[in-house]
């Protein structure tokens, strides 16, 4: 069964509670649903009370993005994982992938490219 676009919950990992920094990403997941933000520290908390279709994982701003992940996928979370880099360097991208991310995407893509690739991933 294929859900509504604005059905979909999204979790975005930082570094900080603070909404400032995740403009960007709350304009494009609050398109397809709820979207809630947590520090890197609260992570087994929001995972284990809640049912999330989509973790993106902001690599800048959270110390270890492959620890992060890891950290994610032992919590037994089975949904889609994309961490969100504003660096190239595919040593990051090849760890995070390892570590059971879905994706390592460029923070340089548009919110159209972004909006789009997020669709592709979650129907």
């Amino acid at each position: 069964m294929v859900r509504k676009i604005n059905q979909y919950k999204s979790l975005i990992v930082t570094g900080t509670d603070h909404l400032e920094n995740n403009h960007f990403l709350i304009d494009i997941l609050s398109s397809l649903g709820s979207v809630k933000i947590i520090s890197n520290n609260n992570i087994r908390l929001s995972i284990q009370k809640k049912t999330f279709d989509l973790i993106i994982i902001d690599a800048v701003s959270v110390m270890n993005p492959s620890k992060a992940v890891t950290q994610i996928r032992d919590l037994g979370f089975n949904s889609k994982i994309v961490v969100l880099s504003a660096s190239t360097h595919w040593k990051i991208a090849k760890a995070v992938i390892q570590a059971g991310a879905t994706d390592y995407l460029s923070k340089s893509l548009s919110k159209e490219e972004m909006l789009s690739y997020l669709l592709k991933i979650l129907i």
